[in-house]
């Protein structure tokens, strides 16, 4: 079936055609893809190197499925697949597979990436890539064995910081190399942004071992050494991996993600035992100052730069959902109008094609419910994120305005949102009835009040957003002129009498700056203002 339809059921009699039923609605659905999850162990998964660790993958699929497969890697190497599907064409599957990681020769660090794969006749689903992790044997218990005080514990926590911000990296390299929905535009910002932030982390391990070299920590014992090592190769293979992402090559990534992520998970499993055999000895010395020390770098490094990851994807959806709410506002008010011409048609004895036309923008009102019901979990989350990270925004003060996201209430969980949600919902209620041959006009003209009501109450949001946007803006102009004049001021006092070049070298440089900065400004501004006519 291709769109949909109407069907009724008629009879013969004597020759005539005598309809027997009214007309029912056919709908072309389109096809979901299978479904498919690592049903076991399920998330990211840390054992000792030499565990029998089984993974089990469920999957099932409407017309049935025509393979189901897990694919594996051992610190980035070639992929190996396993076929788990019993039966073709089966709607519902299960299968599972033991990894031996002791076949694997695994040492504490390594890690084996996983992902399942579900296929029917024309379509395919994939999981998200998930880490068997190898862990020292006596993770468990060596930290009580050494007994003592808690010295260094806080770069432990660092320590998994910066492997786990690897993890995402090859999360979203994942995603994007299996995404073929993604805009040119989009895949572009997506590699830039990547980039930068593989980037970043090269930097940050880079940093951290020439610090500790700096410090000569690497010469307390061999454990500091195989740090320096370990970060140092990890930062070696970034750098390749951060030129893949710049230019899109998502595939060509991914092996030299994971084999960074393997330097790094063996960097945190030798800094368990510095922390274990240093930090915890309670006694001090040479060695319980070595893994202060070695802590103290970790804070330093990587504290000024933790959510630097998370601030950017807000940031991104930030302006993802001004464009989601837009798009919600046009498709509410275009099927407000279309709504009210048909309540205008609309009378108690109403034809087939009515109830068609009424069933059909039904339809389209529930799509964009669902639609909604997203934006509306979004504004909230945005909302939650908004308010925890107001505190440590307060200290910060930024010298463009041009550069904040709007000023409106996207970002604090703007309650118009739910509130035109539930219009919406109600409105859907009122054209299921209106599309039944017993109800009257008076169900039809409520859907389209309701419609109304909400396209009204999301507009003012919206317009709300964009005079805030304004306001900034007109403030941020404000700064640039009062500035400018300032800066005439000085370029006058210092170059204006005829001893004005004997004026100190510094004091034309910091006006340099300075004035580089206001151009710098000037743009930004100029951006904002055409992102807002737009």
């Amino acid at each position: 079936m291709e769109k949909d339809g109407v069907y009724h059921v008629a009879a013969l009699d004597q020759g005539q055609p005598v309809r027997l039923s009214n007309d029912f609605f056919i709908e072309a659905r389109k096809a979901e893809p299978p479904n498919v999850i690592i049903a076991r162990p399920g998330h990211d998964y840390r054992s000792s190197p030499i565990e029998e660790v089984t993974i089990a993958v469920k999957g099932d699929d409407e017309f049935g499925l025509a393979e189901m497969t897990l694919h594996y890697s051992v610190n980035g190497g070639p992929e190996q697949t396993v076929d788990l599907l019993k039966q073709k064409g089966a709607k519902q599957a299960d299968g599972s597979t033991t990894l031996s990681l002791e076949d694997f020769k695994l040492v504490p660090g390594d890690v084996v990436s996983l992902y399942a794969i579900a296929k029917d006749a024309r379509t395919e689903s994939r999981t998200d890539i998930s880490f068997v992790q190898a862990d020292p044997f006596e993770r468990e218990f060596s930290q009580s064995q050494a007994g003592g005080g808690g010295g260094g514990g806080g770069g432990q926590q660092d320590q998994n910081d910066i492997s786990q911000r690897e993890k995402e990296i090859i999360a979203e390299t994942w995603k994007h190399r299996g995404d073929k929905k993604a805009t040119q535009q989009a895949a572009a910002e997506a590699a830039k942004f990547l980039s930068g932030v593989q980037s970043k982390l090269r930097d940050q391990a880079k940093s951290l071992a020439g610090r500790m070299q700096s410090r000569e920590l690497s010469h307390e014992n061999e454990e500091f050494g195989s740090f320096v090592k370990d970060m140092n190769a990890a930062a070696d293979v970034m750098g390749p991996a951060a030129e893949n992402l710049r230019q899109q090559k998502w595939q060509d990534a991914l092996p030299d993600e994971q084999k960074a992520l393997q330097h790094l998970l063996r960097a945190e499993a030798t800094f368990r035992q510095i922390q274990v055999a240093f930090g915890n000895s309670g006694g001090g010395g040479a060695g319980g100052g070595a893994g202060r020390d070695l802590a103290s770098l970790f804070d330093l490094e990587l504290d000024t730069e933790k959510n630097q990851y998370e601030t950017a994807q807000t940031a991104g959806s930030q302006s993802q959902q001004e464009k989601d709410i837009d798009e919600a506002l046009q498709k509410l008010d275009q099927l407000a109008r279309r709504q009210e011409e048909l309540a205008q048609q609309h009378n108690n004895a109403q034809t087939s094609e009515q109830r068609w036309q009424q069933e059909m923008l039904r339809r389209q009102a529930e799509e964009l419910q669902r639609q909604m019901e997203q934006l509306a979990r979004n504004n909230g989350q945005s909302g939650s994120q908004s308010n925890s990270q107001q505190g440590s925004a307060q200290g910060n003060s930024s010298s463009s305005a041009s550069g904040q996201s709007g000023g409106g209430k996207s970002g604090s969980g703007d309650p118009r949102v739910q509130q035109s949600l539930d219009r919406l919902r109600q409105a859907t209620d009122d054209m299921r009835r209106a599309a039944s041959p017993q109800q009257s006009e008076a169900e039809a003209r409520r859907a389209a009040d309701r419609l109304k009501e909400a396209t009204d109450l999301l507009g003012g949001m919206r317009r709300q957003q964009t005079s805030s946007k304004v306001d900034s803006l007109a403030e941020e102009a404000s700064r640039l002129a009062s500035e400018q004049r300032e800066q005439s001021d000085r370029v006058h006092k210092m170059f204006g009498q005829s001893d004005g070049f004997q004026t100190n070298a510094q004091d034309r440089k910091k006006l340099a700056d300075d004035r580089q900065g206001l151009a710098d400004d000037l743009g930004k501004l100029e951006k904002g203002l055409q992102d807002t006519a737009r």
